[in-house]
This record gives structure tokens, C-alpha cells and sequence, in this order.
């Protein structure tokens, strides 16, 4: 650091080195700082990384790390500070002329001369002739006196010493704890002589340096038990709205059900009765069709009858005679019987039992109450796994509580739907059983991964056993929905459970789909082999295809970057690269690997993006992976020691403290790489159930979802186990 030296009034320094600031920058506090100076200040806080900032040099003040340093490291939060201008102007380090400092001794004399220079031993300031006055005095000679424009406000309180106020030459030298005060050395002997706690100032301000010590570790243990509670609150607070989600979803579904079947049942009815009155109308139109034509045929007869009686002789009477009997007796021999147009009557009696039953029932009962479930024992290898399970939930806590959870349960009726009563007598039971189970002594809880269940994809229709290589999860409408990209079968699918019916869903697409990415909420994307074209997908939680997204590329790899860009990879293309494009399918920037400096790719074969916006990608030949900036800035890059065992590795996934779980398809197990790229363990082998490995995922309740070679996918899902 070098020596102050006169400067030119009101003109900022850098409160660091003292020099003119080269390249300045401030802090909130509004401090000044020369941009290398200040990095190497943040570099040396040794707690800076753990709090997210920094103290001000000067005063102290606590300066968070700046916003748009991201989760940058603490050595370039520097470049992300606001720079100001030299002839920018700050209240705090201009001299007297802004801040009105009088000198002290002129101030006595009853003088009002500014002051342009201060003592750093008397802790006050003077004019010109009082500073040369104040060396020539031998007492004082030694003192150094810098300009107050080096000297801030903030600086000249800290750094005064206080004086006694009972005796006015003499400053405080000790602390009396006794009586909570500083004294000087005339207080200390005359005034508390008697106080059995009296320090000097530095020996009590280690003592209290100790007890503060103390409490900010005792304030600091508390902050972190409150956020672990506080995660497991946020959890259950999520576990709880996807639990409210489904059971609004199946109460939903269950009153679409009822009302489809009377639909269904009104619509049959309908139907019978259209039918009956179409068969009789039909029956009555015809037999009015008969009536008409025998009234005709009768007035025919009546008038002929009629024309033989008006016969002008005798002799023409008698000769048309025989033709008019004939035509009489054909017309009579036609008989309608009257039971042909006898009347019907069709009537509808409700089953008005339904009625009642509806009136008197509800459609399911809610029990609400704490979660009792049968933990199994503790079995050899699961404490590995509670190690290993920390890394999912963010390095949290094991949990020390129960969780109270809200289950909802459809009540149990009889057969003929009467009342709830084997319901109450259950819950009795259960609440009996809850009751005792609480006066037997507690047992420590800890929350391990187990087996939860196995989906296969193989669905009919499929022409050749199913191969899922990329798989994600959605909430879709409160149902858990699991979407993969079927190879051989060049369709996407997906898989969700509704009214307790697990259900498919199969959607054909042009060509074999080669990867599948999480677009938004509930709409996936997925690139087609050996097509220049993106499928996008709405899920439903059934599958439909609502746009085709023309490239200029072929592509192979997909992430989503944000709801509007994509980051993709292409394949049979002369010039290998990493596009990242909008929805419209136009290239916004690309990633070309660089030979003659890091070789970031040779031909990208799984890539996906890191919580914080970084790209992670695997080559398809060679056993590495490289982490690197959208700016095509690399990260890291695995050696030779992850080699072997990333010599298996079939697709990954990036957790939110950005592990990557990798599954290792030759091996039998998943994996994890941390996130610095340089250790790898093992979290789930063949033991556990896995089986070729060759597409991973987990979703927001931290349930892991494994695809298999076997056409099936196997989920994992945390339960709490009782330890003896």
C-alpha cells in the first residue's frame, strides 16, 4: 500500500491502495475502489463464498455478490461491479468544503477555518497553519496527518477515540462490566475502585470478542436447523399441492364417471324407446294406409251400386247385376280388425331408489390425519444410501420429525350403499391403534431409496419389443405423466395413472425418435432421425402433436433452454456443432469445437443443460464428458481417471446441485459425477434392481425413474425406515 500523499481537493481515492482509482468501481455503500483492488480484497475473504458477499473495507457494511454474477466464483464477481466516473463526486470522501469540517483548533480559538487535514493519533482535523503548527510541537512532531479527503466520515467515528467524560484530557482506557462503561484511568482508581469487573479495553474486548463468537456459531447452528426444516418444509408443502392436485383430479374424474354412465344410460334408454315408438307408429301408419284405401274401394262399390239401381230398363239392371255383386263381395271379404288401431301407452317410473342414495350419500369420505405406515427394518447397504440420498435433496438434513401429511381415503360402503359405518368403525380402529402406538418408545427414522414400482413399455400395437433410451417426467393436471421416445417402434408414448387405472398413451411419429426434452409444463419436444425436423407435443396426459418445427440441420441431441430456445446437436452434417435455436427452427448462435485450443466435442451423442445454464455433453466414441458455457466456454473436462468408469455410460441427468447421474448400462449400476467433474460414486447398482441402464430422470418429488433394456422402467421413491 503506498503513503497518502497531498492531493488535489474533493478529487475520489481508492480506499485501498490510496492512489487514484484505475478503472473504478463502487458498492452500495458507495465506497470507491480500484476494479483490481476490490477482486483482491473478495479473493482474500475467506468467508465471501460461504455468505455470498463481502464487508466493505472501509465501514463494513455487508455487500451481497452482485446479480449478475450468476453462480459465478468469487473471483470475477469484480468485473459485474458498476463503474463509475473520476469526476463523479461522493459525499463520503470529499473534503471539508462538503462535509463542513471546521479545524479543531481554530474551533477553540473562535475562529471558523475549514479544515484540509487530519491527525491520525489525535483524531482531529486542522486547517494549514494549525497542521504546522501541530508538527512543531515536540509531543506531536511524530503524528501522521494525511488529507481528509482520504478520510471518510465512517472512517473518522470509527476511528476516534473516545474521551472520559468527567475528565476531558484523558481518554477511556478501560471497561467497567460491572457498570457497562468505558473509563479512563483517574475513573478506574477513584470512581470504580470498588467494581470487581473492571478490564482494560483490549483484554474485555477479547472477552467479548469470545462471547460473540460463541453466539454467531450458537445464531448460525439455529439458521441452518431452521433451513432444514425449512426445505422439509417447502417439500411437504409441494408433496401436499400434488396430493391436492390428485385428489381434486380423482374426485373429478369419479363425478365424470357417474355422470357418464346415466349419460350412457339415459342415451340407452332413449334409444329403447325411440325404437318402440317407431315400431308402433310404423304399425298404426300402416294400418292407416289399409283404412284408406278399403274407404276408397267402398265408395267405389257404393257408387256403382248406385249406378245399376238408376239403370234406365230392367234388362241393363240385370245385366250388370252379376259384376256389381262380385265387386261387393270383394270389397266386404277385406276385414280390419279393431284390435289393429287399438292405442298404447308408453310411460317412464324412475328408480327413484338412486335418487335416495344419492341424496343420502356423498361421493367419498376425506380422513385427514398423520401418516401411519409399516417401516421395514433397516437392511445391510442402506446406510450408503442415506449417505448418497443427501446429494438429491440438496445435501439436506436427515429429517428429526415426523411429517404430518393429509390423506384422503374413499369411504367403504356395503353393498347396498348404505351408510359409512364400517368406515367410522376402521378409523376407530386405526385411531386406537395410532394411540398406542404412541406410548411405545421412539425409534430413530432415517429416509432411504427403495424399489417403487416397474412400468413396462411394450403396449399393443407395437410391432417390435419397445428400446426407451430418453425419458421425462411431467405433472400434467395433477397426474404424474412419464414420456419416452420408443426407437424401434417410431413412436413417442407416454404413461400415467387415473381413477387407480394405470393407462398409455401411443403417438406414431414420421421417423425414428432419437431424443426427448421437457419444453414447458406440459409439452415435450423431440428430434427425428436422419429428418431436419422437431416434433413438438402437448401432454395431456395423452400424446398430440401441435407443430413440426422445420430445420436447416439434421439434429440428434435436444434440451430445452427456456420455454422459447433450444440447444441441439447435429448429426450428418459435414461441420460437427451445437446450435442453440429459437421455436421457429432459425440458428441464434452455435458452438463450433476449436482443435487448435480445448476440444469441446467431436460428435455430441447425450447433452443436456445444468440448473445454472451450462451445457453438459458426452461424445459418442470417447468415454469423457465436457462441461462448458452457451458461449462455447469450457468448464471441465473429465481425464483419464473417469475413464473406465464412463466407459458405459447410456444418457444422464442433472440434479439441481448439478450431480449428473449417469447410467452405466455395462455395469449394471448408476452413478454420479459431482459437480466438479472430479469424483465419481456409485448410488444404485444391480442389487437395488437395475438392470442395463439407458436413460434416467428424476422429477420434482425426487423420485428417480431408470429405463431399462428390458423394455421397462423402474421408479425408486424415498421411505422412511425405522432403525433399531
Amino acid at each position: 500500500m503506498s503513503t497518502p500523499a497531498l492531493v488535489l481537493e474533493n478529487q475520489p481515492v481508492c480506499n485501498i491502495c490510496y492512489n487514484k482509482p484505475s478503472d473504478p468501481v463502487k458498492i452500495p455503500c458507495q465506497h470507491q475502489f480500484c476494479r483490481s483492488c476490490i477482486k483482491q480484497y473478495v479473493i482474500n475473504c475467506p468467508e465471501a463464498d460461504k455468505f455470498k458477499g463481502f464487508g466493505c473495507p472501509v465501514c463494513q457494511e455487508f455487500v451481497q455478490k452482485p446479480i449478475m454474477a450468476g453462480s459465478r466464483p468469487k473471483e470475477q464477481w469484480a468485473e459485474y461491479l458498476p463503474t463509475v466516473n473520476l469526476s463523479d463526486r461522493k459525499p463520503d470522501l470529499l473534503s471539508g468544503q462538503n462535509d463542513d469540517l471546521k479545524c479543531a483548533a481554530c474551533r477553540e480559538a473562535g475562529l471558523q477555518k475549514m479544515a484540509t487535514l487530519w491527525c491520525q493519533q489525535c483524531n482531529d482535523a486542522y486547517c494549514p497553519e494549525c497542521s504546522a503548527s501541530h508538527r512543531n510541537f515536540p509531543s506531536t512532531r511524530s503524528h501522521a496527518q494525511v488529507p481528509i479527503a482520504y478520510i471518510s466520515p465512517r472512517d473518522r467515528k470509527s476511528n476516534e477515540s473516545q474521551t472520559c467524560p468527567q475528565h476531558r484530557d484523558s481518554k477511556v482506557e478501560f471497561y467497567c462490566a460491572a457498570c457497562d462503561t468505558l473509563i479512563c484511568p483517574s475513573c478506574a482508581f477513584v470512581n470504580h475502585r470498588k467494581c470487581e469487573k473492571v478490564a482494560t479495553i483490549s483484554g474485555a474486548s477479547n472477552v467479548a470478542k469470545g462471547e460473540l463468537s460463541n453466539k454467531i456459531q450458537r445464531v448460525r447452528k439455529r439458521s441452518t436447523e431452521c433451513q432444514s426444516m425449512l426445505s422439509d418444509s417447502n417439500t411437504m408443502i409441494r408433496e401436499l399441492q400434488v396430493s391436492r392436485e390428485r385428489t381434486e383430479a380423482s374426485i373429478k374424474g369419479f363425478s365424470d364417471q357417474l355422470t357418464q354412465t346415466i349419460a350412457e344410460n339415459r342415451d340407452n334408454m332413449l334409444s329403447n324407446i325411440s325404437h318402440s315408438f317407431n315400431t308402433e307408429e310404423s304399425r298404426l301408419q300402416t294400418t292407416k294406409a289399409k283404412l284408406q284405401d278399403h274407404i276408397v274401394e267402398l265408395e267405389g262399390c257404393e257408387q256403382s251400386i248406385e249406378n245399376v239401381l238408376n239403370s234406365p230398363s230392367e234388362a241393363e239392371l240385370l245385366s250388370k247385376l252379376g259384376k256389381t255383386k262380385r265387386l261387393y263381395d270383394a270389397s266386404l271379404q277385406k276385414v280390419i280388425e279393431p284390435a289393429e288401431i287399438v292405442p298404447i301407452k308408453v310411460d317412464f317410473e324412475p328408480n327413484t331408489s338412486l335418487l335416495d342414495v344419492l341424496d343420502s350419500s356423498q361421493l367419498g369420505e376425506t380422513i385427514v390425519g398423520s401418516v401411519d405406515k409399516e417401516k421395514p427394518r433397516l437392511e445391510k447397504g442402506a446406510e450408503e444410501q442415506v449417505d448418497q440420498l443427501k446429494s438429491i435433496k440438496i445435501k439436506a438434513k436427515e429429517r428429526k420429525t415426523s411429517k404430518q401429511k393429509v390423506k384422503f381415503k374413499k369411504s367403504k360402503r356395503s353393498k347396498r350403499r348404505g351408510s359409512g359405518s364400517e368406515v367410522l368403525s376402521s378409523h376407530q380402529g386405526a385411531s386406537s391403534s395410532r394411540s398406542e402406538k404412541l406410548k411405545a418408545p421412539k425409534q430413530e427414522r432415517v429416509r432411504v431409496l427403495q424399489k417403487h414400482k416397474t412400468i413396462t413399455t411394450d403396449i399393443p400395437g407395437d410391432s417390435l419389443k419397445s428400446s426407451t433410451t430418453s425419458i421425462v417426467v411431467l405433472f400434467v393436471n395433477g397426474v404424474l405423466t412419464i414420456v419416452v421416445a420408443d426407437h424401434n417402434n417410431y413412436a413417442l408414448k407416454s404413461f400415467y395413472t387415473s381413477m387407480n387405472i394405470d393407462r398409455q398413451s401411443k403417438m406414431s411419429v414420421d421417423s425414428k425418435p432419437c431424443h426427448v426434452a421437457k419444453l414447458g409444463n406440459n409439452t415435450v419436444v423431440a428430434t427425428m432421425k436422419r429428418l431436419k425436423k422437431i416434433v413438438v407435443v402437448k401432454v395431456s396426459p395423452t400424446l398430440t402433436m401441435v407443430d413440426r418445427i422445420r430445420t436447416s440441420k439434421h439434429y440428434n441431441c435436444i434440451t430445452a433452454l427456456a420455454d422459447d430456445r433450444l440447444a441441439v446437436s447435429t448429426t450428418l452434417e459435414a461441420e460437427v456443432s451445437i446450435d442453440i435455436i429459437d421455436l421457429e427452427g432459425q440458428i441464434l448462435h452455435s458452438i463450433v469445437p476449436d482443435p487448435e485450443e480445448h476440444l469441446l466435442f467431436s460428435e455430441p451423442k447425450y447433452l443436456t443443460v445444468t440448473p445454472s445454464g451450462t451445457l453438459m455433453m458426452a461424445d459418442k466414441d470417447v468415454p469423457y464428458i465436457t462441461n462448458f458455457t452457451q458461449a462455447g466456454k469450457l468448464l471441465f473436462k473429465t481425464g483419464p481417471k473417469q475413464t473406465a468408469d464412463l466407459e458405459g455410460m447410456h444418457g444422464f441427468f442433472c440434479s439441481e446441485d448439478e450431480e449428473l447421474f449417469i447410467p452405466d448400462k455395462k455395469n449394471n449400476r448408476i452413478i454420479i459425477l459431482q459437480e466438479d467433474g472430479e469424483e465419481i460414486t456409485t448410488f444404485l447398482t444391480a442389487e437395488d434392481g437395475i438392470d442395463q441402464p439407458q436413460g434416467v430422470f428424476i422429477d420434482d418429488l425426487y423420485q428417480i425413474y431408470v429405463c431399462q433394456a428390458n423394455s421397462k422402467i423402474t421408479i425408486f421413491k424415498e421411505v422412511e425406515i425405522a432403525v433399531n
